[in-house]
């Protein structure tokens, strides 16, 4: 057993804090060119597909590898190899019915999405879908939180996919598994690593004091910022017990009008994105027959990426946030914008997100009981009324065994108290923003995509356009 292998305490957190009808995987839902995956009698190539990701496997172990829970908790749950390991568990067909379109599409997603995957196998599966209109193939991909974060499970994406129509296919060299450690195994080296955690945890420190003190400062002055725009969130309707299964909703935009808009306003993309967001939410809880103060503001995370250039390809959580705050209460869109890139700016010059980050990667030292009930109490948390991420995908097409993936759209688990989360990814210059939602508690999603979508596209009309 090597340290590769353990969990670490946030990749554990995703396995503890699922149960039940509160999957913790992310996702998305993608559709290919038809042509290039389907034989002369127009039947999907599965077992060449199944061929081709299993013969890339050997880059990315962990999607060979089981959840191994440590006896009594004593350590983290461990990844150990999956001795029965067969791609086909993992890589399916679907067939809809008909009309395969892209409602149809959907709701398999949500039907899929909605499960939590099994943990006899690695924690992945892929279904293809076949019978969708329009000469395309489906994809709808469930990855467990724990194996990736966001921009992990982009380099997934690109690992499994080709950048290149006539990419050979590598070949498939043996695999065997390495055995399983018992429960002895697991236990002793566990009680061991507890026992020995304040030791080297103090080694570390010592080793480089001014880095330690850097750390603290980090987490001090972000804290600080955090704390200076008020500790808790609103009370909102967006937070409750999730209750039902999956919906998801999808927008679209040109990703060159958002940037252009993000200009105008002297900010980015993920700055329009979230004054969208604050559009769509002013709709959403408008429609509700909420009352919102002109100065109400709801407070999002914004997961960001502490992951090095060295790291891409790697799997697992290496994540920091922003707290931002997303003035619904003002109804003028400029306004809002203007109010978004303001309070973004002051964000970006603050170290929140290396300070959420090192508060994390320190909860490693705690030991896993006492992590767990802390990952048990996030349930109830009153800090943010919901997730918003934004995944830079590629700019140029991917393939898939020679077929061009038309559309790719990101899909966010949700938790805690959160009732809808936001998840938006470019590819080929179209941002997608999709919306996962609980059935139950925002059975008005849709409400939400409708008020996004027409605060985006007004942002790309620009200010004073008719069309606004």
């Amino acid at each position: 057993m090597t340290a590769d292998d353990r969990l670490t305490t946030l990749d554990a957190a995703f396995v503890w804090f699922e149960h039940p009808g509160t999957p913790v995987h992310v996702g998305a839902v993608a559709t290919f060119e038809a042509g290039p995956l389907v034989d002369d009698r127009g039947e999907l190539r599965l077992d060449d597909l199944r061929e081709r990701i299993a013969a890339r496997l050997d880059a990315l172990p962990r999607l060979r590898r089981l959840l191994a829970p440590v006896p009594y908790e004593v350590d983290r749950p461990r990844w150990v190899d999956d001795p029965h390991f067969d791609v086909a568990r993992h890589v399916r067909e679907l067939r809809l019915p008909a009309p395969g379109d892209d409602d149809a599409l959907r709701r398999a997603a949500e039907q899929i999405q909605s499960a939590v995957l099994p943990r006899d196998r690695p924690l992945w599966d892929l279904h293809l879908v076949t019978g969708l209109d329009g000469d395309r193939i489906g994809l709808i991909e469930r990855v467990h939180h724990a194996l990736v974060d966001g921009v992990s499970g982009v380099d997934l994406a690109t690992i499994l996919l080709d950048l290149e129509p006539d990419t050979p296919a590598p070949p498939r060299r043996p695999w065997t598994p390495e055995p399983a450690p018992d429960g002895a195994d697991l236990l002793v080296a566990g009680v061991r690593r507890q026992a020995t955690a304040p030791v080297r945890a103090a080694v570390r420190a010592l080793r480089d004091p001014m880095g330690t003190l850097r750390d603290v400062a980090t987490v001090g002055r972000g804290l600080a910022a955090i704390v200076g725009d008020g500790l808790l969130a609103p009370r909102s309707s967006l937070n409750g017990p999730l209750r039902g299964s999956r919906r998801l909703a999808w927008v679209r935009a040109d990703l060159d009008d958002i940037r252009a808009a993000g200009h105008r306003a002297g900010g980015s993309v993920n700055d329009v994105v979230l004054a969208a967001v604050a559009g769509g939410l002013r709709s959403l809880l408008l429609e509700r027959g909420e009352v919102l103060p002109a100065d109400l503001v709801l407070r999002v995370l914004v997961p960001v990426s502490l992951r090095r250039d060295d790291e891409h390809g790697a799997l697992g959580n290496r994540v920091g946030a922003i707290l931002a705050p997303l003035a619904v209460g003002i109804g003028d869109p400029d306004a809002r914008l203007a109010a978004v890139v303001e309070a973004m700016r002051r964000r970006k010059q603050q170290p929140e997100a290396d300070a959420v980050g090192r508060l994390l990667d320190s909860a490693n030292a705690l030991p896993p009981r006492a992590a767990r009930i802390l990952t048990r109490a996030v349930e109830y948390q009153p800090l943010v009324n919901l997730v918003v991420t934004n995944i830079p995908g590629p700019p140029v097409p991917l393939y898939a065994a020679g077929a061009r993936m038309l559309e790719a759209l990101p899909i966010v688990p949700l938790g805690a108290n959160l009732t809808v989360g936001v998840a938006v990814l470019s590819y080929e210059g179209t941002l997608a923003v999709t919306l996962t939602a609980d059935a139950d508690a925002c059975p008005d999603v849709d409400v939400l995509a409708d008020g996004i979508e027409r605060s985006l596209a007004g942002y790309a009309a620009g200010p004073g356009s008719p069309t606004r």
